[in-house]
């Protein structure tokens, strides 16, 4: 398949900060009109090569905001720390859907930055009134690398059909949460999960140990959904 994208000429850095130790938020915003599918990614061009990130769009301020793993030495993590604020980018936006829309139970699948497409296709099916039940399972090392921490537990308060749950698979010994990866939990809960769909998004070698663990417990590939 071939994809068109729309370019903006004028993308304004308005915004930084870390979200925790190895996450940086950026916000910049936009001119015209820009319209995207809850969990799409825009291309920012870095060093020559566009190179996709997931948007959170807030079309009230003209704003959009991703999120970025910091990881020392690379050219993606050289470019967001260096942005200063009035810096003026490009950026191209896929005319394409990320997720079809939630229409059963779902889990959400993440682990670190995977959590900000996954959490927005949440979002937008409960807020839009959506019935089914959604788990959203967010997969990190340490309680210092969490962060959306207010944004799912907000969902969870707001909506009784909304459950969060929170991986650690080097928590501290005083973490009162689930201990493990993802892929545990995926494997000690299935039974309360078997007729759900799964999402999944983040770090790729979780998501393809989670995507084989899910086809060996009976998921049929229809339900099973890997989010870039």
């Amino acid at each position: 398949m071939t994809i068109e994208y729309a370019v903006f000429e004028r993308v304004t850095t308005v915004n930084k900060k870390n979200l925790s130790k190895h996450v940086l938020e950026c916000t910049f915003r936009y001119d015209g009109e820009l319209i995207l599918s809850p969990g799409q990614y825009i291309l920012f061009q870095i060093e020559g090569e566009w190179k996709p990130f997931t948007a959170v769009v807030n079309s009230n301020s003209n704003t959009i905001k991703i999120i970025i793993k910091l990881i020392e030495g690379t050219v993606t993590n050289n470019f967001f720390k260096s942005l200063k604020i009035g810096d003026i980018h490009q950026v191209q936006v896929p005319k394409v859907n990320v997720a079809d829309p939630i229409s059963r139970n779902t889990v959400f699948i993440a682990t670190g930055t995977g959590i900000t497409p996954l959490i927005e296709i949440a979002k937008h099916a409960l807020d839009g009134g959506g019935k089914n039940k959604i788990r959203i399972i967010f997969g990190v090392r340490e309680e210092s690398d969490l962060f959306y921490i207010n944004e799912a537990r907000e969902l969870e308060e707001r909506y009784d059909n909304c459950r969060v749950i929170f991986a650690l698979s080097r928590p501290h010994e005083t973490w009162g949460g689930f201990r493990g990866r993802v892929d545990d939990y995926i494997n000690m809960y299935f039974d309360e999960m078997r007729d759900a769909d799964f999402y999944v998004c983040g770090r790729e070698e979780i998501v393809n140990s989670s995507l084989i663990l899910l086809k060996q417990l009976g998921v049929p590939r229809n339900r099973r959904h890997k989010i870039q």
